[in-house]
């Protein structure tokens, strides 16, 4: 899922302010970094 989705929904669902500043804090600056031939390699992720 996007997480601009998820973001959505937990605001829809009346989810405590608190608790979505936690989910936003863990879904941020996110990255996939991974193993090549050429050295190492960093993937951003929004959404999963």
């Amino acid at each position: 899922a996007r997480w601009s989705n998820i973001h959505q929904a937990l605001r829809r669902f009346k989810v405590p302010t608190y608790l979505r500043k936690i989910v936003a804090e863990y879904l941020s600056n996110r990255a996939l970094i991974y193993n090549t031939n050429n050295g190492p390699k960093v993937h951003n992720i929004s959404a999963g």
